[in-house]
């Protein structure tokens, strides 16, 4: 709605008489901004058209509109204060509005202007008051409502960590088992005074890479949940061509076919997060083909809703349905260590990444038939 031109309180008067508006317009002209109409279809026009803070209509002039326009008043500006002039004669009609909540004071005519006055100040300020306490609810809502989801927001969070401490907990003592188990045997071959096998300290540099590799995955997955991540309009193109040479070693040596499209739409991201989701996906994709070259396709498309979906197909051993959500757990694995080297946290920190960037990830695949992992994020601002 418009405002008027300064920041005196809006008032409408709707009178029957062009002369009698004009005295009440003249009464108070000096105190407020005042708009007259001597027509209701006008009078509801300017309900939509400006803020009012008071509305103040001759019962002579609504009497055949009567309730339906007093309704309109109250539906079109709720915050504004009613105020209704009629004769004396008229006061059991005036009291069944005021009990009707139609109108809020009546005011009888001929009206003191100084009365006129005070009555408007006193609506004015009831107007204001009632917008004040409107705005403040909302904001109280609005508060209300960004505490409840940070509420939310926490209790997940504190359930993730209470899982993955439980899970990270179990996994970074079996690297540690290990290496104890092998030192007591160098400590065996010390005091035997017999020779040191050397697959002993080699077991112990393996389960030590594990460990670190557990540490580094949980501090990247402990970032990703409370870290601040900068997002912005990221060209998916470059995040590919980057991903693709920094897994070419790999590529050269499974000789992958790699097939991908020329051009790639733009994303709401942050370019480091979304290379190494792509490199992760696209590193899955070449492990988990065993039989001949890796075949590996990559799509890009732009939804209805405003998304840009990135899909990474590969023809390996795939994965059973039953399984599918159990894989984006924290170090969860399906295969074998010696088979698939890798610490199981990758897909985790995936899914992370792309929740942290408002977005999804998922798999389409059942076992023997390949898959195909997907993320979808929102476009980039057009």
């Amino acid at each position: 709605m418009l405002g008027l031109p300064n920041h005196l309180s809006c008032v409408l008067v709707v009178h029957a008489t062009s002369d009698e508006g004009y005295a009440l317009n003249k009464a108070l002209d000096s105190d407020f901004d005042v708009i007259m109409t001597t027509s209701i279809t006008d009078a509801e026009e300017l309900l939509t058209g400006y803020d009012f803070d008071v509305i103040l209509s001759d019962y002579d002039l609504i009497e055949d509109a009567g309730k339906q326009f007093l309704q309109v008043c109250q539906d079109k500006q709720p915050a504004a204060s009613r105020l209704l002039l009629s004769s004396a004669h008229n006061q059991d009609q005036m009291l069944q509005y005021i009990h009707g909540r139609h109108i809020d004071a009546w005011l009888p005519k001929p009206v003191d202007p100084k009365i006129l006055l005070s009555a408007v100040h006193s609506a004015s300020r009831a107007s204001r008051l009632i917008r004040e306490r409107s705005s403040l609810i909302g904001e109280l809502a609005e508060a209300n409502a960004r505490i409840y989801s940070e509420r939310q927001r926490l209790i997940e969070i504190n359930t993730e960590l209470r899982t993955l401490l439980a899970i990270a907990t179990h996994d970074l003592r079996e690297p540690l088992r290990s290496t104890r188990f092998f030192l007591d045997r160098c400590l065996e071959a010390l005091d035997q005074k017999t020779e040191m096998p050397k697959e002993y300290l080699e077991r112990v540099k393996s389960a030590h890479e594990r460990m670190d590799g557990l540490l580094h995955n949980l501090r990247e997955w402990l970032h990703l949940q409370t870290g601040e991540i900068d997002l912005r309009t990221v060209e998916l193109q470059t995040v590919v061509a980057e991903a693709v040479d920094s897994l070419s070693r790999l590529i050269s040596e499974r000789h992958v076919v790699l097939q991908y499209p020329s051009t790639w739409r733009a994303v709401q991201g942050n370019a480091p997060l979304l290379r190494s989701v792509v490199e992760n996906l696209l590193a899955n994709a070449i492990r988990f083909s065993v039989d001949g070259p890796p075949q590996i396709e990559l799509h890009c498309e732009q939804t209805e809703r405003g998304t840009v979906r990135v899909a990474v197909t590969d023809h390996g051993i795939g994965i059973d349905p039953e399984y599918h959500s159990q894989i984006f757990g924290m170090f969860k694995r399906l295969e074998s260590r010696k088979t698939f080297p890798g610490t199981g946290a990758g897909l985790a920190i995936c899914q992370k990444i792309i929740q942290r960037h408002h977005g999804s990830l998922g798999v389409d695949s059942t076992r023997g038939n390949g898959a195909t992992f997907w993320f979808e994020i929102p476009a980039a601002p057009s």
